[in-house]
């Protein structure tokens, strides 16, 4: 018996949707957007950055050791 056990660990990532809205002002346009307005950007999606890891979820799961695994 293996003294590991086996886990899951959710890492937390920060990404960027862009949005196209017609406003007067950079304060309106967010306002728009919050409210469900604008037209989302379709391929403007991208990864901008991973949080501390003391924000991650980990959840120990029952799983059978496979020794390919670390």
């Amino acid at each position: 018996m293996r003294d590991q056990r086996c886990f899951i660990v959710g890492v937390r990532e920060v990404h960027v949707q862009p949005y196209k809205v017609w406003a007067r002002t950079p304060e309106e346009a967010v306002r728009i957007v919050e409210d469900g307005g604008g037209e989302m950007i379709e391929d403007g999606f991208e990864y901008s950055h991973t949080l501390d890891s003391e924000v991650w979820m980990v959840e120990e799961i029952e799983e059978e050791w496979r020794d390919e695994e670390n």
